[in-house]
Parts: structure tokens; sequence; C-alpha cells
């Protein structure tokens, strides 16, 4: 997850969050209480900018650990 809004820009490809589909152009908007898990749709590879207005929040140990080392 992630705190504050996350702004996705959909540059290549498509992907679904919630049921509804993004595809090249979109720009897909989402705060900290949705949660969300993008799937690719079929065809082409799917490339978005991404901005967060701040840190991920990792969910498993392993990415808690290694988060402050790699700096997301």
């Amino acid at each position: 997850s992630h705190t504050g809004e996350e702004w996705a820009l959909i540059l290549q490809g498509a992907y679904s969050a919630g049921g509804v589909e993004y595809r090249s152009g979109d720009l897909h908007i989402s705060d900290e209480s949705v949660a969300h898990s993008p799937q690719i749709l079929e065809g082409e590879d799917c490339i978005c900018l991404i901005m967060t207005e701040g840190p991920l929040k990792m969910k498993g140990l392993i990415p808690r650990l290694l988060q402050p080392m790699i700096g997301l």
C-alpha cells in the first residue's frame, strides 16, 4: 500500500484495478484508503509512470526490512 495519493499514468498497455480498466493515456488516481492490486491485461507490456505522495507501506517482513536500504 502507500501513504497519501498515488497517481499512475499508463504509457503503454493496460491494467485493471477494482473492476475498472485503465489503458494507454489514462490517469489512475487512488488514495491510501483504497486497497488495490492492479492486474496487467493481455496484449502488450504495461508501462506506467507512478508517483506517490509518501512512502510505500510494505506488508511482508522481508520487504519491511529491506525498505530502508532500497529507499522505497
